[in-house]
């Protein structure tokens, strides 16, 4: 990983948080990984209490506008999602193992509040799809 980090990321389970998860191609998007990949996003977040206000896959890095039940599950279920995209596409295109698929770590950002904030972070997201 190119990051070092000396904190960790923010989070609460009380707001909604933006999560973007960057991977080192644009195969998140391809045909033969979109539909597979939004289902685990799916279930993941369902079988952790996750709810998703938001969620774009862009091609390289997918972006999710989240709410979290308890803050104890976040590593599991970052862990979880992380690892079961990047196997399931790697399955299915024939990557290599050797080589790291995220480009870095799962970055978060707390939105801080539920009107205003979170309705900039909906449009940038709808944005970041449209492109």
């Amino acid at each position: 990983m190119k990051s070092h980090p000396k904190t960790k990321r923010p989070l609460d389970s009380k707001l909604p948080i933006h999560l973007t998860l960057r991977a080192h191609r644009s195969c998140l998007r391809a045909p033969a990984t979109l539909a597979k990949v939004n289902s685990i996003v799916q279930t993941t977040a369902r079988r952790y209490g996750f709810k998703i206000y938001s969620y774009v896959n862009v091609g390289n890095h997918l972006h999710l506008l989240i709410k979290m039940s308890k803050r104890c599950r976040w590593a599991a279920f970052i862990r979880d999602l992380c690892g079961q995209i990047a196997l399931s596409v790697r399955r299915t295109l024939g990557f290599a193992v050797k080589e790291s698929f995220w480009l870095f770590r799962p970055h978060t950002r707390v939105v801080r509040g539920w009107r205003r904030a979170f309705q900039v972070a909906k449009s940038y997201l709808y944005l970041n799809q449209l492109e």
